[in-house]
Order: C-alpha cells, then structure tokens, then sequence
C-alpha cells in the first residue's frame, strides 16, 4: 500500500469516528477525539501535553485567552476558533489530563 492510499484510508477512518460520535455520542469529547478532530499532529500533541504538564506540575492555573494564546503558538496560527479552545479544554479534562 503506498503513501496516498494509506492517508486516504485514515482520512476514512477519521471521518468514520466523527460521525459515530456525532451519532452516538454527541456530548462525548475526550482528548483523543478532540484532538483528531481538528487535525493535530503528533508534535503539536506533545507541545500541547508538555505545557498543561507543567501548569499542572506548578500548580498554576491557566485562563481560557492564555491556553488560547498557547494553541496559536503551537499551531502557528494567528487565530484559533473559540469553539475549538473549549473543545480541546473540555477534552483534556474529561480525560482527566488538566
């Protein structure tokens, strides 16, 4: 299987878990699905993790502009959606990661 056919597969799959969860599930957000959601690669993952580590490792807690703030920096984007701070915030902590 080459390259092209296997990134269409996981598109497939990806799109797949959305609509399972949209169907069964809508309320569920977790980490994983939050994060698959709206695309994050494993780099982007760990910069992410690595920085709530530390708040939590510190004991400081963070507003919702300054996580805002950090996901534009990890994604270098100048601006991220509301929608999609909350989301991933909300994933993080039913994952009881944050």
């Amino acid at each position: 299987m080459n390259n092209e056919e296997l990134e269409y597969r996981l598109l497939l799959i990806k799109q797949s878990i959305d609509v399972l969860q949209e169907e069964l599930a809508p309320n569920l957000k977790t980490r994983d699905l939050v994060l698959l959601r709206y695309g994050y690669n494993l780099d982007e993952i760990n910069k992410l993790d690595d920085y709530l580590f530390n708040l939590m490792m510190d004991k400081r807690d963070i507003t919702k502009k300054d996580f805002k703030e950090k996901l534009c920096q990890i994604r270098e984007l100048p601006e991220i959606p509301n929608g999609q701070v909350d989301d991933i915030l909300e994933g993080y902590k039913n994952s009881g990661l944050y």
